[in-house]
């Protein structure tokens, strides 16, 4: 079954507000070499909304590049928080960037894949997340095909043919940006 996330692309945009509020940068980055690539993906947060300001693939490279690369974006984008897949390569990688890069690890299974993927669909639905409307994420968010196990169990994967290394650098910066996303806005008072 293929996911349907067409629709959330073609709704009318909202105008937002006159003023500029604060905003946080907060990235995801999906570690790949041999058959996947790396990729990143970068987001802001403006008024409890998500809008991907940036992102960045690496074709089966040398981590350490991924890396370096990181680095530089880390400069100009300064991320509060970038979140990454531990498992796999992902911890002995970490090694590899420096401490003042804030990764957060994220241990990837199958329920946390399903709730990744709900998650996005969740803020698609109600528009706080927003991404560029054409390019190679997009195309992999709208890939993503849902199987049911023998045994009954819901997984997510992409046709052979294709990549999703953008889509899970998306969803681990939505996983790490959820508790800002969802967090009270402050009361103003005046008097």
């Amino acid at each position: 079954m293929v996911l349907n996330f067409t629709n959330f692309f073609e709704q009318p945009r909202k105008p937002s507000p006159a003023y500029i509020p604060h905003t946080i940068k907060i990235g995801g980055l999906d570690l790949g070499k041999r058959i996947d690539a790396s990729a990143f993906v970068c987001l802001e947060l403006k008024e409890g909304k998500l809008e991907q300001v940036g992102q960045h693939t690496w074709n089966h490279v040398n981590y350490a590049v991924v890396s370096d690369d990181i680095v530089e974006i880390q400069k100009k984008e300064k991320c509060r928080k970038i979140g990454f897949d531990r498992t796999g390569v992902g911890d002995a990688v970490a090694e590899l960037f420096p401490r003042r890069i804030p990764l957060i690890p994220i241990d990837t299974t199958n329920m946390t894949k399903n709730h990744i993927i709900n998650m996005i669909r969740a803020l698609f639905q109600k528009d706080k997340l927003r991404i560029t409307r054409k390019g190679d994420l997009l195309n992999q968010i709208l890939e993503q095909e849902q199987d049911i196990t023998p045994a009954g169990n819901i997984t997510y994967r992409h046709p052979s043919s294709s990549h999703d290394d953008l889509f899970w650098a998306l969803g681990y910066a939505c996983y790490v940006a959820i508790p800002l996303v969802n967090r009270p806005k402050p009361i103003s008072r005046s008097m």
